[in-house]
């Protein structure tokens, strides 16, 4: 299941929506057909009213868990765009909270956090490929991450108050760490894997069941059968897209950090220009 996921992550968007979709509807079609086959249709007549009071309940209980699923999906995709803002909160915390030392150490400081927002907007786009598998979330913005946190530890306090403003410092460089661990972490995806059986299993069924009833008319049976696999077919596309947070358009954007660099722009044009040491 994984490496499909992974190969349908490598195709354009607009092409995924449309194998998720058109696989659902034929899996649909090809389950109901088979169903009715097996079955007389004179005797599926008579037994419409029971058909129906069983497929209401079997309906409920899928619509149940499609919800429980996306509800869970969309707070990892929360909690996809929250360690972005958090990571990019304590990079903005951390570079005025150093201010009070000497202005040669925090202009280094500064410059590293500069360095490092700058390196993860480069690299932002390649942050879709840790889902497809290509790319280790070890591999993104190591070195200006090393280089910020030796900047950091570097620190020296000449007095109480800028003692207690390096152990602010590290607070806050810790929590920085955290949330950008927590966003390779979910750059990864693959929440959902889990219970994507369940979840087609629970379609296959409902299709099948869906070849029990008998109507008037094949085109009010067909239109139905079409509506609810491209519904389910969209709930399917809606899980996928959100089960990876950083691809596709339904994705966490790379805007906190342009405002980390925007913000030290506007306030300390230097701290851009001057050279790293």
């Amino acid at each position: 299941m994984t490496r499909i996921f992974r190969l349908l992550l490598a195709l354009p968007e607009g092409l995924q929506v449309i194998i998720i979709i058109g696989a659902t509807v034929a899996a649909a079609f090809a389950a109901a057909l088979a169903t009715r086959a097996l079955f007389d249709l004179q005797q599926l007549a008579a037994d419409n009213g029971l058909t129906t009071a069983v497929y209401e309940v079997l309906g409920t209980i899928y619509a149940i868990l499609l919800a429980f699923v996306v509800s869970g999906i969309w707070q990892n995709f929360i909690a996809a765009a929250t360690s972005v803002h958090t990571e990019a909160d304590a990079l903005l915390g951390l570079g005025h909270t150093v201010d009070a030392f000497s202005s040669e150490q925090s202009r280094k400081v500064r410059r590293r956090v500069v360095t490092y927002a700058k390196g993860v907007i480069a690299e932002w786009e390649a942050l879709a490929s840790v889902a497809r598998g290509k790319v280790s979330p070890h591999d993104f913005s190591h070195e200006e991450m090393e280089a910020l946190i030796r900047a950091v530890q570097s620190l020296e306090p000449a007095n109480p108050r800028e003692t207690a403003v390096f152990e602010r410092a590290l607070v806050m460089l810790t929590n920085w760490l955290d949330a950008r661990r927590k966003r390779l972490q979910i750059a990864s995806g693959g929440v959902a894997a889990a219970i994507w059986p369940l979840l087609v299993a629970g379609a296959l069924v409902l299709f099948a069941f869906h070849g029990l009833f008998v109507a008037r008319s094949a085109a009010v049976w067909t239109g139905l059968l079409l509506g609810l696999s491209a519904v389910v077919g969209l709930a399917f596309y809606l899980i996928f897209s959100l089960d990876s947070p950083f691809t596709g358009r339904l994705s966490v954007h790379v805007g906190p950090f342009k405002w980390v660099v925007d913000s030290y722009r506007r306030e300390s044009p230097e701290t851009l220009s001057a050279p790293e040491t």
